[in-house]
């Protein structure tokens, strides 16, 4: 118990921040807020674990889901391997861990269903809400050697920005990508402003376009993640068009 005190106050005091450790490597795939629609019924984030020792490293993992709504459902998964995190005390012992050999990399992805009843488990309407969750992941041979990090999730109304695929049928490429994407579309030459928005909302950066019917986004220096590449034509429309980035 005094184990599990201590680990739900450092996720308190670190939040989204990560504390090192010896052997195990923690990277960000997505931003450490989710943000999602009330109209999606599961949102997932995503984040990675490596064993950087040279011996087999067995994981286990406290949460705290204190400041989770108590409508939302949530389960963490290591690779496939799924547990849903039950509101109440934590007892890591009850779980198999999870083991990586040297060099490997498992993913993590938080699982967040965003509205279910707490008494029969049954999905229900999404709604405006906001969910935070702690970890601590660790070497259960090594209890020192372990990584904090917390992912907030933030359920907002349906964004009016729609998908340019429902207008037109856009190609880009490489998608994911890491240096330059191109989207090529015949009306594109329409397009008057680009702009390029992580998926925390955040504008990231802005392009200047040749008024072709295609548009070269560069996203060097961006983070991993999600983003999303917003298109202004001349006619007011907007439209939006997803893109994956990888480092």
């Amino acid at each position: 118990m005094k184990t599990r005190v201590l680990a739900l106050a450092l996720c308190a005091i670190f939040g989204a921040s990560i504390v090192s450790a010896q052997n195990l490597k923690f990277d960000w795939v997505d931003q450490p807020t989710k943000n999602a629609t009330t109209d999606e019924a599961l949102v997932e984030h995503y984040s990675k674990i490596t064993n950087t020792s040279s011996s087999n490293i067995s994981l286990r993992f406290f949460y705290n889901n204190s400041q989770k709504h108590a409508k939302h459902g949530c389960n963490i998964c290591f690779n496939d391997f799924c547990y849903f995190l039950f509101s109440g005390p934590d007892d890591p012992n009850l779980r198999e861990p999870t083991v990586l050999a040297p060099g490997e990399t498992s993913s993590i992805k938080i699982q967040l269903i965003t509205c279910q009843d707490p008494e029969t488990f049954e999905p229900c309407p999404g709604f405006v809400s906001q969910s935070t969750v702690s970890f601590r992941v660790y070497d259960m041979n090594n209890l020192s050697d372990s990584v904090f990090f917390a992912v907030t999730f933030v359920i907002d109304v349906t964004n009016s920005v729609r998908d340019i695929a429902d207008v037109m049928d856009v190609s880009v490429g490489p998608n994911p990508a890491s240096d330059i994407v191109t989207l090529s579309a015949q009306g594109l030459s329409n397009v008057i402003g680009v702009d390029v928005y992580d998926n925390a909302g955040s504008l990231r950066r802005s392009v200047v376009h040749n008024g072709t019917d295609n548009i070269t986004v560069p996203v060097d220096g961006l983070s991993s993640g999600l983003h999303h590449v917003v298109l202004t034509f001349t006619n007011g429309d907007v439209y939006r068009q997803p893109i994956s980035i990888v480092r």
